[in-house]
């Protein structure tokens, strides 16, 4: 029975490798979808289920304090079950202790059937090495749990691959550019075919950071050593942001949209770039480490600090105050995809050291014990007389300098210059206004202070300086 169970022994908490944004949470959040158009026609009462995020399982629904169904979600590159035995036979044995369990689904981003062999052919045999953690079940042991009840048969009978299809075909996986289809279709049935795409688009991204939001709450528990009591999204939560008239941009909508632009092309670099180098020997261990340890600190990033990553890594950027509520101008400003892939993640990829969290810079302590500190950034520009004058100019324009006052050298793909004041580019800038002389010259000269130190340096020499 449920209440004889403990949930600790089956307890599955990754949730430090996944966030909001990325498959596994959108699985999460299209089931959740589901479950609600279903409630709303069967006019039970919302406020009684919930979605819980990596626990019992990578996700499950609940009702009040009962599981109802939970789900496994593997992105494996491959379709043979052979792969996906150790979630099956955890699946099986989580039916086989939780009674009020209804359905377990095993969800998967390639075509597969469980044969019907499954039993004889896909045991899983004593591990050599014992468990990490004891208090937690191990797929054998799971796997031994089912064999000894006798009853495989009625449990297979609540297993299933999850269903993504619709009323006229069914369809047993999902890949991963097909979510996002799927979670705006759901949301315009719930919201009604009136609802613009626009509004539609930015419901989508308030979801998804309402997901990555308990991950992170989950992530600060988890740190406190508060690993009981997690915290469910009530499906209450979700219908608000469903029902709430997203057609007006905001300053939220931009970051939810930047985040979710961020997974993806990272995650796409991560698979198309770096696991291929990696596996062919051309990127060490050290460094595909780093890089990923890096990308996921940015992936655990609140709002406000996720905003200024952006900002910084992107100096040149031509963003104002007015400009926050501009997805698409904020994007194209301050996280390119090209000076993401060619530039940012080069350096990240290319440089032996770690860069300082929430600051993302590298250090590097001289013979004299002075620091100097190179921010690494997404300037991908060529070396040219005018392109320069261009990016110095921009740079030194930005709206928001205090995000450079400790940055010595910007590390860029091709551009080498001493100091962007000495350039002289600058040379006719006129003086502050009368008006508010005094807070101005403040401004002005802080200005001047915090240029007058920053240079520029290519990628070729950083990496011969810092190493």
């Amino acid at each position: 029975m449920l209440e004889k169970t403990d949930v600790t022994m089956y307890s599955t908490d990754a949730s430090f490798s996944w966030n909001g944004y990325n498959y596994q949470g959108k699985v999460g959040l299209l089931v959740a979808l589901k479950k609600i158009e279903e409630i709303r026609i069967s006019e039970e009462d919302l406020a009684d289920y919930s979605l819980e995020l990596e626990w019992l399982e990578d996700f499950s629904i609940k009702k009040n304090n009962d599981y109802i169904t939970i789900h496994q979600v593997k992105t494996y590159n491959s379709s043979a079950i052979s792969k996906y035995k150790e979630a099956i036979w955890t699946l099986l044995a989580k039916i086989l202790e939780f009674n009020n369990i209804e359905k377990a689904y095993l969800h998967s981003t390639n075509c597969l059937n469980i044969p019907e062999d499954f039993l004889e052919k896909q045991s899983i045999k004593i591990p050599s090495n014992p468990a990490k953690n004891p208090l937690i079940k191990s797929p054998y042991e799971c796997y031994r749990l089912v064999i000894e009840s006798n009853k495989y048969d009625q449990l297979c009978e609540k297993l299933d691959l999850y269903d993504y299809g619709d009323k006229e075909s069914e369809k047993r996986f999902c890949s991963f550019d097909e979510i996002e289809t799927k979670i705006k279709k759901m949301i315009k049935s719930i919201t009604g075919i009136a609802a613009s795409d626009e509004r539609i688009n930015r419901t989508y991204l308030c979801l998804l950071n309402l997901v990555d939001t308990n991950i992170k709450e989950r992530h600060k528990a988890i740190q406190k050593g508060e690993k009981k009591g997690k915290v469910n999204i009530n499906f209450i939560d979700i219908k608000a942001i469903i029902d709430k008239n997203h057609e007006l941009p905001s300053r939220e909508y931009t970051i939810y949209y930047m985040k979710d632009e961020f997974q993806r092309i990272a995650s796409q670099y991560i698979v198309e770039v770096l696991e291929k180098e990696f596996n062919m020997q051309y990127l060490s261990q050290e460094n595909f480490d780093l890089f990923k340890q890096t990308v996921e600190e940015i992936y655990d990033l609140d709002d406000s600090e996720f905003y200024e990553f952006c900002l910084k890594i992107s100096p040149d950027n031509e963003v104002t105050a007015e400009d926050d509520d501009n997805a698409l101008k904020f994007l194209n400003s301050c996280l390119p995809k090209q000076g993401l892939e060619n530039c940012f993640f080069e350096i990240l990829k290319q440089i032996r050291m770690k860069v300082e969290s929430k600051k993302w810079v590298f250090n590097k302590r001289l013979s004299d014990h002075k620091n100097v500190v190179y921010l690494p950034s997404t300037i991908l520009d060529d070396n040219s007389q005018f392109r320069n004058e261009m990016v110095i100019r921009r740079i030194y324009n930005n709206e928001n300098p205090d995000l450079l006052r400790e940055v010595e050298k910007i590390i860029t793909k091709n551009i080498t210059i001493n100091s962007i004041y000495d350039s002289r580019i600058y040379r006719d800038i006129p003086d502050p206004d009368d008006e508010n002389q005094e807070n101005l010259d403040d401004e002005y000269h802080d200005r001047i202070t915090i240029m007058k130190k920053i240079g520029l340096i290519k990628l070729e020499e950083a990496k011969e300086e810092l190493e």
